[in-house]
This record gives C-alpha cells, structure tokens and sequence, in this order.
C-alpha cells in the first residue's frame, strides 16, 4: 500500500514518493473513510489478539505470530 498525507482543506493528496494528486471532495471522503476503516480494523484485530492471548498464553502467541500482526 502506497503511504500518503492527505491534507483536507484542498483535497490534496500528498504521497510520500513525491507525486501529488487532487480529488474531488467525493473522494476524499471515501478515501479517508477507507483508510480510518482499515486503520480501526487492524486495531480491533489487534485487541482481540490480546483477548486471546491472555486466555491461551502460549498457543495464542503461536497464532499471532503465525498471523504476522
């Protein structure tokens, strides 16, 4: 995945390897959107992780690294 600033007051997209976009509000919207809800899935992920390896212990540990979290 490409990384990215995006910089919400003119919808300009800024990647990291220097090329510069700009959208329409539309879709900024859905690309902030797609990224917080990426973002918030990894963390829920994460947490569950934790849940279950504070339940397992070694077993789990095991799995996340199997899982490369």
């Amino acid at each position: 995945m490409t990384r990215y600033h995006i910089r919400s007051s003119n919808y300009l997209v800024c990647f990291l390897d220097g090329r510069l976009s700009f959208g329409p509000p539309v879709s900024y919207y859905a690309f902030r959107y797609d990224l917080e809800g990426k973002i918030r899935d990894r963390e829920k992920k994460r947490e569950r992780m934790r849940v279950r390896e504070k339940r397992k212990g070694k077993d789990a540990k095991i799995e996340m690294l199997r899982l490369n979290l």
